[in-house]
């Protein structure tokens, strides 16, 4: 009997041996590490990189020491945002393109944009300017101001100021007074004239008659020239007189300021006076 137990002993013993022990020819099980995907499309997405979110306009571009301002009465800007895309005026057209920031590397994908026809000077500046910087290498931000080498090139950004709440860029803008020396008047009941500045070009109603007409702002500065509109004629009492007015004043416009919601251009004499319109 003792036989017969000790050799069931050993058999059990071998079969819990052989069950834990490992195959020969297969390799230990390793936990799986999921990483999950990326939510950002390019390393500068960071909220702290100082490229983006900031709307830049172009001071001057070329080849080293030889680099030129835009051409008079055009403006060039570039804002880079999160998601991977540059966009902005390119002095006349907007233009738009996938871009990759990774440290101080910086690659642009091929530009699209609109389709409108302007002047000679500033459409080739435009060309010259889109194949600049989609051939961008390498950037660099040093306070209010961005320098993007590009080859054979360089070009150099200044950050155009915020204001408090309401943008000067893109806003709809209604004019509500004109004010010349110490002389404040209102618009005239039942006219509406209207402003709105985005990507070089300054739009809305006179009052009668649509406009537009190019712009440039500096800091606190600003100009607003080529201005055209159409040949509507109206018949309601000093509305003509009131549109020659204004369109006068906007093209004489010096500089401009935003308190709260109520934007002021200045000219030599007078101030132009808008507070924020839901629509134009």
């Amino acid at each position: 009997m003792s036989i017969f137990r000790a050799t069931i002993s050993a058999i059990v013993l071998l079969t819990l041996m052989t069950a834990c022990a490992s195959p020969a020819n297969e390799p230990p099980q390793q936990e799986t590490q999921v990483i999950p995907p990326s939510e950002t499309t390019t390393s500068a997405a960071e909220q702290n990189n100082p490229l983006l979110n900031i709307e830049w306009a172009l001071m001057r571009f070329g080849a080293p020491g030889q680099e030129a301002e835009p051409v008079a009465n055009t403006r060039i800007t570039a804002t880079f945002t999160p998601e991977g895309v540059v966009n902005g005026s390119a002095g006349c057209n907007s233009y738009f393109a996938n871009y990759t920031a990774t440290a101080n590397r910086l690659t642009l994908e091929q530009a699209g944009r609109t389709e409108m026809a302007c002047a000679e000077p500033a459409m080739q500046q435009e060309n010259v300017f889109l194949e600049a910087i989609t051939a961008a290498e390498s950037y660099a931000v040093a306070g209010d101001t961005l320098t993007i080498a590009y080859k054979g090139g360089q070009m150099f950004f200044r950050s155009i100021p915020k204001t408090d709440g309401v943008a000067l860029f893109e806003t709809p803008w209604q004019l509500t007074t004109f004010v010349e020396g110490d002389a404040a008047s209102s618009t005239i009941a039942g006219t509406k004239v209207t402003l709105r500045l985005a990507n070089g070009v300054a739009r809305g109603t006179a009052g009668c008659n649509r406009y537009s007409g190019a712009y440039t702002t500096s800091e606190d500065k600003i100009a607003i020239s080529q201005v055209i509109s159409t040949k509507m004629a109206c018949t309601a009492t000093g509305v003509m007189e009131q549109e020659t007015r204004f369109l006068n004043a906007l093209g004489a416009a010096e500089s401009w300021t935003i308190d709260g919601e109520t934007l002021t251009l200045k000219y030599q004499g007078g101030e132009l006076i808008f507070n924020v319109t839901q629509e134009e």
